[in-house]
């Protein structure tokens, strides 16, 4: 039977490697700080990474916060006939990871839990076509105009968007795990509430959630993921 990875790392150091858009505080939608020395350190342990899943499982997923910068990353230490290979052969896939749990916190306390998406305000974030023709054109590579149009439609056909309700669910069960004391081996001690809760532990606790998503949509879709371990109280 065919295994398909979940690889939610690569979404998350194109996020830490992002900047900021114009006029935005958020890293959504801003180019990769590919001058940073250390970019390339790490982008080359996310390569071996990648090859290392593509060796062990059939296929990859990809979660994507905003547009799609790693496809041209891809493209830039694959090659494109590489890229294109894996996609015709459904060996790579990309899901829109929005929307995410969030927290906002207030003199250093967690001020309040929910799940919101990061764009523009207007559906955006949601737009795969646009998620697709930003990252193209926001991460700079040799790639040729006609050739990037060309890529981009064989792009559109592998992405998809998860279940709304799954990142809901995981900020109501990470809260339930948190009242019935099941996060104190993190050290989260037991609480009716995370509202009030020192930020550094309300930061924690938002990882819990996001783990949590992760988990669920894996199970969801029957695919293989090395998640965070915190997914497995939720596991019992």
């Amino acid at each position: 039977m065919a295994q398909k990875a979940f690889f939610p790392e690569f979404n998350k150091f194109c996020l830490e490697w992002a900047t900021p858009a114009p006029g935005s505080v958020t890293t959504y939608g801003g180019p990769l700080r590919v001058s940073d020395p250390r970019f390339r350190t790490q982008l080359q342990f996310q390569k071996e990474a990648i090859f290392e899943q593509l060796l062990l499982f059939d296929s990859i997923q990809f979660n994507v916060t905003g547009p799609n910068l790693i496809c041209p990353l891809m493209y830039e230490f694959m090659g494109p006939k590489a890229l294109e290979g894996l996609l015709e052969q459904d060996a790579l896939s990309f899901v829109i990871w929005q929307p995410v749990p969030m927290m906002s916190h207030h003199d250093g306390k967690a001020a309040a839990t929910f799940t919101g998406s990061i764009g523009d305000g207007k559906g955006s974030e949601f737009d795969i076509e646009r998620i697709v023709d930003d990252g193209l054109r926001l991460y700079p590579t040799d790639m040729p105009r006609a050739y990037r149009r060309q890529l981009a439609r064989k792009l559109l056909k592998v992405h998809s968007t998860p279940k709304a309700e799954i990142p809901a669910s995981a900020w109501n069960n990470t809260q339930e795990a948190l009242k019935r004391g099941e996060l104190f081996d993190l050290g989260l001690p037991a609480a009716e509430t995370p509202i009030g809760l020192p930020s550094g532990d309300g930061q924690l606790l938002l990882g819990v959630a996001e783990s949590l998503m992760h988990y669920r949509y894996v199970i969801e879709n029957d695919m293989v993921s090395q998640i965070a371990q915190v997914s497995l109280i939720f596991s019992k």
